[in-house]
């Protein structure tokens, strides 16, 4: 694969999940993220492990906490302020 250094960040992790998604089925990716390209690939390609979850940070970090808590390896993906600030409650909770 050609290296192109004028990726975005979030393609970036979102190409180095999806390799590991390729080698581990235990992992399940989980976002409310449309607009990405590169998602699209990992969405159909995994659609068994990949969850749209929509507008609901704190659902999805409620999700994750289920999964992971019966042995999945989560990841979430979500805009920053929102999965961060949004959900904090809920983490403490989960």
């Amino acid at each position: 694969m050609k290296k192109n250094y004028n990726i975005q960040m979030r393609d970036a992790f979102i190409r180095k999940v999806y390799s590991e998604m390729k080698k581990n089925k235990n992992i399940i990716f989980i976002s409310n993220e449309q607009g990405a390209s590169s998602l699209d690939v990992l969405r159909k390609d995994f659609s068994d492990r990949f969850i749209n979850a929509g507008i609901s940070e704190q659902n999805i970090i409620t999700l994750a906490s289920g999964l992971s808590s019966v042995g999945k390896k989560v990841f979430v993906y979500s805009i920053a302020s929102f999965i961060t600030l949004r959900c904090f409650e809920q983490i403490k909770i989960d």
